[in-house]
């Protein structure tokens, strides 16, 4: 007895007689796919997409303009040109030394206290060197009595000090200037003396009295603001006080420049 055909062998001639196979649905020929495999191995693999060499460059000068500014930002802060005005405070010690005319050897005290003053002054500054000029007063508050030769008594008043001078120096550490100055100063004194035994020799005057001073000090600049330390020592003449003065300072100070 001879089998039946199955099912699923029915419905596939049924597909193939609805949908014959034409010659233009079949695969290409061999020597055709070679040629396409070839073409595709030419190609190469896909290519990555490629930066710009643009974005690169501007990146860079993006790194070298902020190392640049980097180093250009401490040379701009330590421009110490222009005009400058500012305050100072800090202690005058005054070695007085008086011929009190009683026939005995020259009166010798020192005296010290506070000290308040201004100062203004133009620098010019030439690179690594800073010269400038400057004028200010000091007052000093150097005021006492002392007991000279027994029951004498010797008072000694430092008033009002006028300075005027130039200082030049050198830039260390980038805003730190390190100077030195040098000029004339004017200081007005007064001195009192009383004589117990002969009233006779008892005097009272003012006096202005020059002098020179010198000294050194270190400023630092802060945009612009500044501020400084200094010593300064002056020296007077003997006036017609008849006395000598030598002061040493020590003086701190703020200031802004113009």
């Amino acid at each position: 007895m001879a089998a039946l055909p199955s099912r699923s062998s029915a419905c596939a001639r049924r597909r193939l007689q609805q949908h014959p196979v034409n010659d233009s649905d079949s695969l290409p020929p061999l020597p055709a796919l070679r040629g396409i495999v070839a073409n595709r191995d030419r190609r190469g693999p896909p290519r990555r997409p490629i930066r710009k060499k643009g974005s690169i460059m501007k990146f860079h000068l993006a790194i070298t303009g902020a190392a640049s500014l980097l180093a250009v930002a401490p040379a701009a802060a330590a421009d110490f040109s222009g005009l400058r005005a500012e305050v100072t405070a800090g202690r005058a010690s005054d070695a007085v030394k008086a011929d009190l005319n009683n026939g005995a050897s020259p009166f010798s005290r020192k005296q010290d206290d506070v000290s308040f003053g201004v100062e203004a002054g133009y620098d010019l500054d030439l690179g690594s060197a800073v010269v400038g000029g400057y004028a200010g007063v000091d007052f000093p508050n150097v005021d006492s009595c002392d007991a000279a030769f027994g029951s004498d008594e010797f008072c000694y008043t430092a008033k009002r000090n006028y300075n005027l001078g130039a200082r030049a120096g050198f830039k260390v550490g980038g805003p730190i200037l390190v100077y030195g100055k040098a000029g004339y100063s004017s200081g007005r004194f007064k001195a009192v003396y009383e004589n117990v035994t002969d009233p006779t020799r008892d005097f009272d005057g003012t006096d202005n009295q020059r002098g020179l001073h010198f000294g050194a000090g270190a400023e630092v600049a802060i945009a612009s603001f500044y501020a400084k330390a200094e010593y300064l020592r002056t020296n007077y003449d003997e006036g017609d006080l008849g006395h000598d003065v030598a002061r040493n300072q020590i003086k701190v100070g703020a200031g802004i420049r113009f």
